[in-house]
């Protein structure tokens, strides 16, 4: 694979790269930042909305009582219009594109607890790896083989185009790993994996993976299968320690950052 080259500087992560909670801990944390702007830009919106429930709530109450309900009644119908903040809630995330992305960070702990499945004996795995630009979601490194794990949530219709985009995204990703890999005495070549969940994927690949460029894509689904093609091109018995420890040399050397934001 032709890879550039390139050094890295985005920032430390809190959790253990190895432990599953930290997948999607960079996603969750952007999300997160995106939201309080969301919510400082469109405070007054909101507030004229909170203000709206609570009349609305507050009303119907007395119009309840008035109408000779009980307590019972009078905390149902008020219960009822409470009910609709979460809606509400979820309908601003969704309007401004943060629930697609939080949907992202879960499939992240998905892939992660399958990759959990590897033999520890054999395999390490790291979650959400900082590079030069963006991260990697997780990084296996197995005997005789390093692999670099995008993975992505979808809901789009033009799956095709998606998974050419993706399938990019995973392939710079391994030959930034590479670079990082080469620069610590530790080159070899990264094999690039994309793993897709979402409504409707799982008919896309109908159980078989897909190779797309230098990429192959799969279904979060059909683990068993990619996780038995990746232990089954095991080259030997041994965990790669000169890649593992250079990957640890790396994280080390972001968590010593003194300019890194943490999460």
């Amino acid at each position: 694979m032709a890879c550039h080259t390139g050094g890295a500087d985005v920032g430390t992560r809190s959790a253990d790269p190895r432990s599953i909670k930290r997948a999607g801990l960079e996603v969750r944390r952007l999300v997160r930042e995106d939201t309080w702007t969301a919510v400082r830009r469109h405070r007054w919106l909101l507030v004229q909305l909170a203000l709206f429930l609570l009349v609305l709530a507050v009303a119907t109450g007395f119009l309840t009582r008035f109408l000779g309900g009980d307590d019972l009644a009078v905390g149902f119908v008020v219960g009822a219009v409470v009910g609709t903040v979460p809606f509400f809630g979820l309908t601003f995330l969704v309007g401004q594109g943060l629930a697609h992305r939080s949907m992202g960070a879960d499939a992240e702990q998905w892939t992660a607890g399958e990759l959990a499945k590897l033999d520890r004996r054999r395999w390490t795995v790291f979650h959400d790896v900082p590079m030069e630009y963006g991260n990697i979601d997780h990084l296996a490194v197995g005997p005789g083989r390093v692999y670099a794990i995008e993975t992505k949530w979808t809901a789009r219709s033009d799956m095709d185009r998606f998974l050419n985009g993706a399938s990019r995204q995973a392939e710079r990703q391994a030959c930034d790993l590479e670079s990082v890999l080469s620069a610590r005495g530790a080159g070899r070549e990264v094999i690039p994996l994309l793993v897709v969940w979402g409504p409707g994927t799982a008919a896309v690949f109908e159980g078989k993976p897909r190779m797309i460029g230098q990429t192959r894509a799969v279904h979060g689904g059909d683990a068993e299968d990619w996780l038995g093609r990746m232990n089954g091109a095991l080259d030997s018995l041994e965990i790669d320690r000169p890649a593992r420890m250079a990957i640890e040399a790396h994280l080390a050397d972001h968590a010593r950052e003194p300019s890194a934001a943490t999460a």
